[in-house]
């Protein structure tokens, strides 16, 4: 059996749907899966079989919260697409599924609290979560209602949003960042919080489990973005993870890691 078949093969043992491990027929029928982690929006889980026999189709474990387990992670189905005999599950991270579900509407009046400490309510609504933020930033009180939905409307009221779109509305508007870390960490900082820490890696092209590097720089743009290919182990790199590269002229410094894409069908 070939390394990477040996990989597939592991990988279908370790899938978890429903609470339990895939049958025999489900785990024929998978063809590739990729994990997306990032600090720009929820995390993501892609599942591809090729169901010939509609294996998956009637297996009767698509549907609302299906979960996946796979490594440290939890994901919760959100959507199914067919085309032919290739069937497509997309799961997305389970704390910010749990966050979606608190929609309830909620309203602190002007001058209580901080977005700070709203962002930390609403994190707080889910005891298993926990909230990482910057203790040194200073932030005032709101000068304006912080709100989730409309509370003045009530449920009838179309705007529903939740704590996941509050939490990460609220963040952009001031220039922070919200994104899931671990498996059960609410990150609401930032960017210079991010780009203080102590530098993890030191990557460079064609050493330790480097490949090429790609980048682009342009002094008229205010970000700039870098993509590298690695070998590493599994999870080992996170968002939000401050890098150095080094030899590679102008793009030589601290990187924050934005957004990490894989296949856990290798152990590296």
């Amino acid at each position: 059996m070939k390394p990477a078949d040996e990989a597939m093969s592991s990988l279908k043992e370790q899938f978890i749907l429903r609470g339990k491990t895939m049958d025999v027929n489900l785990r024929a029928a998978l063809t590739a899966a990729n994990v997306v982690r990032t600090i720009d929006g929820a995390p993501t889980f892609e599942l591809n079989f090729e169901d010939k026999q509609r294996t998956f189709i009637n297996s009767g474990i698509i549907g609302k919260g299906v979960t996946t387990g796979i490594g440290p992670f939890t994901y919760v189905m959100v959507s199914c697409s067919k085309t032919g005999d290739s069937v497509t599950v997309t799961s997305e991270d389970q704390a910010v599924n749990v966050l979606r579900h608190k929609n309830s509407p909620l309203s602190i009046a002007p001058g209580v609290m901080t977005h700070v400490q709203f962002a930390r309510r609403l994190v707080n609504e889910v005891p298993w979560l926990k909230f990482v933020t910057d203790p040194s930033a200073v932030a005032v009180p709101s000068k304006e209602a912080l709100t989730r939905g409309n509370p003045g409307k009530g449920s009838s009221s179309s705007d529903q949003s939740d704590s996941w779109d509050t939490l990460v509305s609220n963040a952009q508007a001031r220039r922070w960042r919200c994104f899931i870390r671990g498996a059960d960490q609410v990150w609401y900082v930032p960017d210079a919080f991010l780009m203080a820490q102590t530098t993890a890696l030191d990557v460079q092209e064609r050493k330790n489990g480097v490949d090429v590097i790609d980048f682009e720089y342009d002094e008229g743009q205010p970000l700039a973005d870098l993509t590298f290919t690695c070998r590493a182990n599994k999870w080992q790199v996170p968002p939000g993870l401050l890098v150095n590269v080094k030899n590679l002229g102008p793009a030589s410094g601290k990187w924050l890691v934005k957004e990490i894409a894989r296949s856990p069908f290798h152990n590296d």
